[in-house]
């Protein structure tokens, strides 16, 4: 097994996809001064940051036992898969027009 296989490879290549996109639609938004285009390269903004909450939850789900967590960081991935609807649900209740 190397360092980034499975899971972590596939979320580093969406990422990483996900970021030219973003940039790609951002850039031609505003060249084209179309603002369709900029809001849904902020809303690709929003993946971007709900693909790093899987990746370091699949990161640090790795992690073997310890003194302090004797089972290890198994359950990191739930947490985190729990933490993006919330954050979602918190921008909405922030940002409510």
């Amino acid at each position: 097994m190397g360092r980034y296989s499975g899971k972590t490879c596939r979320l580093i290549l969406m990422l990483v996809i996900t970021v030219i996109f973003f940039v790609a639609e951002i850039v031609a938004g505003y060249m084209g001064n179309s603002i369709a285009l900029v809001s849904d390269s902020f809303n690709m903004l929003s993946d971007i940051l709900s693909l790093c909450v899987g990746l370091t939850a699949a990161r640090v789900s790795r992690r073997a036992g310890s003194g302090r967590f004797t089972y290890g960081m198994g359950r990191a991935e739930v947490v985190g898969a729990l933490k993006n609807p919330a954050r979602s649900r918190l921008r909405r209740a922030l940002f409510r027009v």
